[in-house]
């Protein structure tokens, strides 16, 4: 299959559910909010009625007929500036996983978007429990993180920060939907078409109710399955790496922003020397390695850092890297940081991946390379800048931290251009 049937396709509402902590469910991961009904949840709704529900059946006519679909703007505008999206990237993923026949179910008109095979590919978050509360995180994928905020919150320290607060406010709402009987139901329905599931939170390694659905799977009888789970590998047990290791293919999707001090800070309370020790062991082990760096403003001068890293140790074992540009909060964006200073460094990068780059690590570094142009964007606004810095004043002071003796790469300050209109 080397051409899809539009401009705009995306093989993911074809073959795709995502679900929120919540149970709210989207187009993907990429999909800022859900375009359903906010009343349609996993655990509530039957996914036979959800998939081939009136949403789902406009979204794939658009996508056939060419049209473009509100909640994949951000796919869209990566694309404008010559970046590879998620998008291109599921479609080039799934080409040759998905059999002929499929391929002509799917993109034949004359099923005016109904989907008669189920999906084969689930993004489940079962709640938000975690034991990290990392700079970049919210209240609703991370309950250590809601726990400070709440605290925050009761001290009068977080005015301003409307969406935090909002996010506090949403993940006390939420209900357990992954315990329901519906949603174990469902998964009876879903299992024999299943080709691939990806897990994560919360933490996933933290949430039982993983390692239930996982054996629930094998006792349905398919194996035949890759199962992706992001994690931030601070606990791992043996029971979770038998059951694991069953399927056809397990992947550890490890979230690291960076090493040593870096990932201390970031990711609170994480102690890099037990981080590391528990990388080590899973290299060990059948199970696959991958590695998902969130680029941030906090770590952005520190990437030269992270690559010696995984050349130094990883470079064997890992099979992907995914090199992820925060976009939310916005204030936490690399692009808090003044265009000049970017732009030194993004030279002082090219040329170090050019010294070390060879055929075992270029995988590794051609998509980063690609994602230049998103590294060279304008600098914040002013209102940005002086929200990175109460924020970053405001979890300093409350975890006992200090931004520049934490990680000595970052700038001491915004510089002047942050006090003046961006551009």
């Amino acid at each position: 299959m080397s051409d899809y049937p539009s401009p705009t396709f995306c093989v993911m509402p074809f073959l795709h559910l995502s679900a929120k902590t919540s149970g709210a469910l989207r187009l993907c991961c990429e999909s800022p909010n859900s375009d359903l009904s906010p009343r349609t949840m996993l655990g509530k709704d039957r996914v036979e009625e959800i998939w081939n529900g009136p949403y789902y059946q406009e979204v794939r006519r658009k996508m056939l007929n060419g049209e473009k679909i509100a909640s994949c703007q951000i796919c869209y505008k990566k694309e404008e500036k010559g970046v590879t999206s998620r998008r291109m990237e599921y479609n080039e993923a799934w080409k040759n996983k998905l059999s002929p026949s499929t391929w002509e179910e799917i993109t034949a008109l004359k099923n005016q978007g109904i989907q008669p095979t189920p999906p084969q590919y689930i993004d489940l978050r079962q709640g938000n429990i975690c034991n990290l509360k990392c700079r970049m995180c919210n209240s609703m994928t991370s309950s250590t993180f809601a726990k400070e905020w709440q605290e925050l919150q009761d001290s009068h320290q977080t005015v301003g920060f409307d969406e935090e607060n909002d996010n506090l406010k949403f993940s006390k709402r939420m209900q357990p939907w992954y315990e329901s009987e519906l949603f174990w139901k469902d998964l009876e329905f879903l299992a024999p078409h299943l080709k691939k599931i990806y897990l994560t939170g919360g933490e996933p390694l933290l949430i039982k109710n993983n390692l239930k659905l996982l054996k629930r799977i094998l006792e349905l009888g398919n194996r035949d399955i890759e199962i992706s789970i992001n994690t931030n590998l601070t606990v791992i047990s043996e029971e979770f790496l038998e059951v694991f290791s069953q399927f056809k293919k397990a992947t550890f999707s490890l979230s690291i922003d960076g090493v040593g001090k870096t990932n201390d800070y970031i990711r609170y309370p994480s102690q890099w020397n037990e981080l590391e020790r528990n990388i080590f062991l899973v290299t060990k082990t059948p199970i696959r390695l991958d590695i998902t760096y969130t680029l941030q403003a906090y770590n952005f001068f520190d990437i030269i850092s992270f690559i010696k890293w995984v050349n130094r140790h990883l470079v064997e074992r890992i099979d992907y890297i995914d090199w992820n540009i925060l976009d939310t909060p916005s204030f936490l964006a690399h692009t808090i940081w003044d265009r000049p200073r970017r732009m030194s460094y993004i030279q002082e990068l090219d040329a170090y991946l050019k010294n070390t780059e060879n055929e075992q690590n270029q995988k590794f570094y051609y998509k980063l390379r690609e994602k230049f142009p998103l590294l060279k964007a304008p600098q914040a606004s002013p209102d940005e800048c002086e929200h990175f810095e109460r924020y970053t004043q405001i979890l300093d002071q409350h975890r006992g931290h200090k931004l520049k003796e934490e990680i000595p790469s970052s700038p001491s300050s915004l510089s002047s251009k942050s006090k003046e209109k961006a551009v």
